[in-house]
């Protein structure tokens, strides 16, 4: 693998979310399948590039079940990532919430009904039950060794 093109690909996807939304986002042609960017992942920590994730956002209602953040630690975990940064939800700002409303009708008919007795019109949209997710996530960060920043370079 030719590392350059790969740190670029890095880049450009270590958002790393559940499962159902990398398929719904790549239903949309909008990002890779899920499973490239954990190969990625793995060779680039293979080849000793300090690798994360980015894990956001984890859609309320969609993906804010605690099985999901298991897998995603676990399996970072597995792909050698140093450290993971979590967001237990989204932002929906004017213009991207009927667009993002409008897929919701399209792909998960019912959900946006969820979404406006909770959130209303609230920019910040935290999955109800974000507590309970981080417990579950600090526990699996612990577990597979990974911290919860991005490690300070130390030249030597």
């Amino acid at each position: 693998m030719h590392y350059q093109r790969s740190a670029r690909f890095l880049r450009r996807s270590v958002l790393i979310s559940p499962q159902r939304m990398m398929i719904w986002l790549a239903k949309l042609n909008w990002v890779h399948p899920f499973h490239q960017r954990y190969i990625a992942l793995r060779e680039l920590a293979d080849a000793g590039i300090l690798t994360g994730l980015t894990m956001m956002p984890i859609l309320p209602f969609l993906e804010d079940d605690l099985e999901n953040i298991r897998q995603i630690v676990r399996t970072a975990a597995d792909c050698g990532a140093s450290y993971i940064i979590p967001a237990f939800g989204m932002t929906l700002r004017s213009g991207s919430r009927e667009y993002y409303y409008q897929e919701l009708d399209h792909l998960d008919p019912g959900v946006k009904e969820k979404y406006l007795q909770a959130f209303g019109d609230s920019y910040q949209c935290s999955a109800p039950n974000w507590r309970q997710l981080d417990e579950v996530f600090q526990e699996e960060i612990s577990n597979g060794n990974i911290r919860l920043k991005i490690p300070v370079f130390a030249p030597e």
